[in-house]
């Protein structure tokens, strides 16, 4: 009995020193899969409301589709975690493969579909799953980061930063110039590319049988979302603190061309908007894992709550495009900030059978009810009572996230 458990050490150590050797490689690989996953994000949900509104679809239509592929997105972030977590046969890059083709087919579909009533949801579906793959990239790295395999992240993800902003600034002249019917047909090729590299992606589990810091033994299997709760007890006060912080960011994403027009501005505008945002963003993620060395994830996830009160402040009082354009900057600080703090601290508090399922978690209350609140209430607002009645509000509510998540994460949560 002592011989197998010191040769499956054993086996577990080659392993790791296997993906050591590569991880260079894996590192260049994970940050041309991130570069090309943002962009094909920046093409369907930050160019949303300017592809539906030439089919002629109102804001508040708009509203409920948004709200509708997140609800969608709840849902399918669910099964491929939980599927990830409890079979060792159903690897993360399978299931992001899976949900590739789903989208190039609802993308073919919405295309060729004109006036049909298939047309809202296609793109529904395009936004449900291009927005839950988000989580399964970011469980990916935690999963390598668990194997030792020791790549920055926050480079990776500013490398996906820096790619998605440089495509929306161009998308904005190329709308104005030939119309919102040339995002789609780049959307398709990126996505095909996302495809091929997923596919290339080495699976941590062909090389190590368990996790290393049991030194080879099997993984254990994680549970049900059930028994998920029943371990991780206040976590769901915390995601709900996410979820009210997160409705900012939602809600301008889905109507900034709304915003952007009140001040006199237009799709040249957002174009650059949408490119000044994500290059924001890429010192703080390049220099994440600095940052988190000096300061931990508990402290950086606080700091980019009040920068988020900041950012929608200076949206609901700006009075011209300019300002717009300067407020863009803390994109960086607020956004950036969170997406990387919020991943790591929940690696952090959730054991290794359940880090998919927390990565999910957390995937479905940033884009998941996050945009269906802001998505509802967003598209309402503004058709009923206009842009600033929708910035108030949202304000309010970073406020009140921003307040959740002080007082949850004023108390130390562990691993049980």
């Amino acid at each position: 009995m002592d011989r197998n458990n010191r040769k499956k050490r054993e086996n577990g150590r080659d392993g790791i020193l296997v993906l050591q050797k590569k991880q260079k490689w894996i590192g260049m690989k994970y940050g041309a899969l991130t570069a090309l996953y943002w962009m094909g994000f920046g093409f369907i949900v930050n160019y949303a409301a300017v592809q539906l509104q030439s089919r002629g679809i109102s804001n508040t239509s708009i509203g409920v589709l948004i709200s509708v592929s997140a609800v969608l997105s709840v849902l399918i972030q669910a099964g491929p975690a939980s599927l990830v977590d409890r079979f060792r046969g159903v690897s993360i890059k399978l299931a992001l493969g899976v949900m590739t083709v789903i989208v190039l087919a609802a993308g073919i579909l919405y295309m060729e579909c004109g006036e049909s009533p298939l047309l809202l949801p296609a793109y529904a579906v395009m936004m449900a799953v291009t927005n839950a793959m988000s989580s399964l990239i970011y469980s990916m790295a935690m999963e390598y980061r668990n194997c030792r395999v020791d790549f920055n992240v926050g480079v990776c993800r500013s490398v996906g930063s820096f790619f998605c902003g440089t495509v929306c600034m161009l998308a904005g002249f190329l709308v104005r110039k030939h119309g919102a019917g040339i995002l789609l047909p780049m959307m398709l090729v990126n996505d095909l590319l996302f495809l091929l590299t997923a596919a290339s992606m080495e699976n941590p589990r062909n090389y190590v049988e368990g996790n290393p810091e049991t030194g080879g033994a099997p993984v254990k299997k994680g549970g049900g979302y059930t028994e998920f709760f029943r371990k991780y007890q206040g976590i769901l006060l915390l995601m709900a603190g996410f979820t009210l912080l997160y409705m900012s960011g939602s809600a301008l994403t889905s109507f900034q061309i709304n915003v952007i027009r009140r001040v006199g501005g237009d799709e040249a505008t957002l174009g650059i908007i949408n490119g000044i945002g994500p290059y924001a963003e890429i010192p703080v993620m390049a220099g994440f894992v600095f940052l988190l060395s000096r300061f931990g994830s508990k402290t950086l996830l606080r700091v980019s709550t009040v920068f988020y009160i900041l950012r929608i402040l200076g949206y609901c009082f700006a009075g011209n495009p300019q300002i717009l354009i300067s407020v863009s900057l803390l994109q960086g600080v607020s956004y950036g900030l969170f997406t990387m703090s919020s991943v790591y601290y929940m690696n952090e508090i959730t054991k290794p059978e359940d880090n998919a399922k927390g990565q999910a978690l957390l995937g479905s209350v940033t884009t998941g009810f996050s945009s269906i609140l802001a998505s509802l209430l967003g598209g309402l607002l503004i058709d009923r009572l206009g842009v600033q009645a929708m910035l108030y509000v949202c304000v309010a509510f970073t406020a009140a996230g921003a307040a959740l998540i002080w007082y949850c994460t004023a108390f130390r949560t562990e691993r049980r």
